[in-house]
């Protein structure tokens, strides 16, 4: 992916070229002006009057917005605050009717910008979007975790701020074809909240743990007629959503905007720089397999997933026998027949039980096959309770990925004794006139 430094414009590609691809122009600039994009560009302005930051605020517009549109003078704020040493990178792409002579589509560009955000060389990385550009950037963050082989902390992400974004659809109907994104319960926000839900804690509290700690915050417009403030705070503690004055579009150019998304980019900055180390007391994680033994290749990828996760994580894991008591993790998978025959259901019924009685703390369960009722009988099996995980898979990757899943939500849940990490964090809730 080209980066460009400098004033020189000759080597930016134009159409075809760009379409397949996001070009990033890297300058010293402080103000945006119309002509600061080309053809799917990512413009990115240092801070030149400090110690070269570390830190990155990426600024993605919404629907039928720009770079130079949405944001005006936010960028230049960014690069002379005094609480944030950071530079800038806002994304313009085509969206409304500036998409019917421009590519590409949005899924491609979430996979662009997942893919630029890895080559930039910065530390921390805030995404802020408004409207539909806060989707993008949750599916962004959702991409980059999900591509990572096998998946793994998104360190780089020191949060997100969503301003205004219908993270749970809009009620007003969408005139372009954007409305498969922006109605109510689309395939994207279903995606992303059921990730944000499942594989992300958002809270910036003093204390947290798990891979993927991302804190979130969400800005709604008082007069908003386009998203209400259940879909722009959805998933979003009340201490971390703002309600500002303004309208949809207008909210972003207000003093009390600036101050308060001022003292959120210094939040989330100072959150994530803080080092991370395991908590006092703190040992490793304990880990059982059990399966069928006509298929020795799901205990192989068990061990992979093992050995994989310990490379790439904080976390010691270690493999225990049957016997041992107060397991952290027991992964149980299931054959389609034996689940059918009742064995494999049997089974299942000794895990629970284990898990009921304390012996195991959490288990994860998957259903190796396509037959649904297999499925059905295993979930049924299983039951309900806390720390209890249920799938189908029917690939050895996809097997691979649950089991990583599994690792991880392990050490996000701040409720067992082998977490992942703990991170040393304010406590903002102390201190309501810091969200005023």
């Amino acid at each position: 992916m080209p980066i460009h430094n400098g004033d020189s414009r000759s080597s930016v590609p134009s159409l075809p070229e760009a379409e397949a691809q996001m070009v990033i122009w890297v300058n010293d600039q402080f103000e945006l002006g119309k002509n600061s994009f080309g053809d799917e560009r990512v413009v990115v302005m240092r801070r030149t009057d400090r110690e070269r930051p570390n830190a990155l605020v990426v600024l993605i517009h919404g629907l039928a917005g720009s770079g130079y549109g949405t944001w005006h003078h936010i960028p230049r704020k960014i690069l002379t605050s005094n609480l944030v040493n950071a530079d800038v990178a806002v994304a313009d792409y085509p969206s409304a009717w500036r998409q019917l002579r421009k590519k590409p589509a949005l899924p491609v560009l979430i996979d662009l910008l997942c893919d630029q955000l890895q080559t930039l060389d910065y530390k921390s990385i805030v995404l802020v979007g408004h409207s539909m550009g806060g989707l993008l950037a949750g599916a962004t963050v959702r991409q980059w975790q999900q591509t990572l082989s096998p998946p793994l902390p998104v360190e780089t992400i020191a949060g997100l701020i969503f301003v205004a974004s219908p993270r749970a659809g809009s009620k007003w109907p969408v005139p372009t074809k954007e409305r498969r994104v922006l109605g109510i319960h689309s395939p994207l926000q279903t995606l992303n909240d059921r990730f944000f839900s499942s594989h992300v804690d958002a809270t910036i509290e003093r204390s947290g743990s798990g891979p993927l700690k991302v804190p979130c915050f969400a800005v709604t417009a008082d007069n908003d007629m386009w998203v209400d403030p259940f879909s722009s705070g959805l998933g979003i503690t009340d201490a971390q959503r703002q309600t500002l004055p303004g309208t949809h579009t207008s909210v972003m150019r207000t003093d009390s905007f600036w101050s308060w998304m001022d003292r959120r980019l210094a939040d989330l900055l100072q959150v994530h720089k803080t080092p991370t180390h395991p908590e006092p007391g703190w040992n490793e994680l304990t880990t059982q397999f059990r399966g069928d033994p006509r298929h020795g290749v799901w205990e192989d990828v068990y061990r992979r997933v093992l050995e994989q996760y310990t490379e790439q994580s904080l976390i010691p894991l270690r493999d225990v026998p049957g016997t041992a008591d107060g397991v952290g993790l027991r992964m149980r998978v299931v054959a389609s027949d034996s689940a059918l025959q009742g064995s494999g259901t049997a089974a299942v019924g000794r895990d629970t039980e284990d898990h009921a009685a304390n012996r195991i703390r959490a288990l994860g369960v998957a259903t190796f096959g396509s037959e649904e009722a297999a499925h059905h009988a295993v979930t049924t099996a299983v039951g309900t309770g806390e720390k209890r995980w249920v799938t189908q898979v029917a690939s050895i990757s996809e097997l691979e990925s649950e089991m990583t899943n599994w690792l991880s939500r392990v050490a996000i849940n701040s409720s067992l004794e082998t977490r992942h990490r703990t991170a040393r964090r304010r406590d903002l809730s102390d201190n309501e006139e810091s969200f005023r």
